[in-house]
């Protein structure tokens, strides 16, 4: 089984996901080759930030966040191509080591002056590291039973960032909920 890791979230445009699907199927199938199979890494907040709508991977994306509002349509353009096996993964927040959200925030909160982006009250869907990486290797292990499907990497734990008053201050306390 071979493994290739495109860095393709870093481009609103969504240019670079497509450029790297390109590439994959130019370099690396052979003419006769069964389909390759492709895992595109979107996120959660393609379903918008609610504080009381609960999704599936089988929710239709209405709202989704300005940030990410991009993705649907590379989604759509993974999952319905004939010429790979494409398989979509919807992460959560990822936690966990190091590099994610949650070091920036930790950071700020040691500096005094904790911000968590998003609507005040709500929470993230949370996946820690070591299980989304257990995803990817599970999908890639039955990518050709998987193709056109869309799977949701999260845990049951969520991170609410809730308003330390009634009085809606701005500083807010992180707290890791069940």
């Amino acid at each position: 089984m071979k493994v290739l890791v495109l860095g393709l979230h870093r481009r609103p445009s969504g240019k670079c996901a497509s450029a790297g699907r390109t590439y994959c199927l130019r370099t690396l199938r052979p003419a006769g080759a069964p389909l390759l199979s492709y895992i595109y890494t979107s996120g959660t907040w393609v379903h918008g930030d609610s504080r009381t709508e609960v999704f599936t991977d089988t929710t239709p994306v209405l709202h989704s966040v300005d940030i990410v509002a991009w993705r649907p349509a590379i989604e759509q353009l993974v999952l319905r191509s004939t010429k790979i096996n494409g398989i979509v993964v919807r992460s959560a927040v990822l936690y966990g080591r190091t590099a994610t959200i949650f070091g920036l925030l930790f950071k700020s909160a040691a500096e005094g002056k904790f911000i968590c982006p998003g609507t005040p009250g709500g929470r993230y869907a949370l996946v820690h590291t070591d299980d989304l990486a257990d995803l990817y290797v599970r999908m890639a292990e039955k990518a050709s039973l998987l193709g056109g499907k869309i799977l949701l990497g999260a845990t049951g734990a969520s991170f609410l960032c809730a308003l330390s008053s009634p009085s809606c201050s701005l500083m807010r306390r992180p707290m890791l909920t069940p």
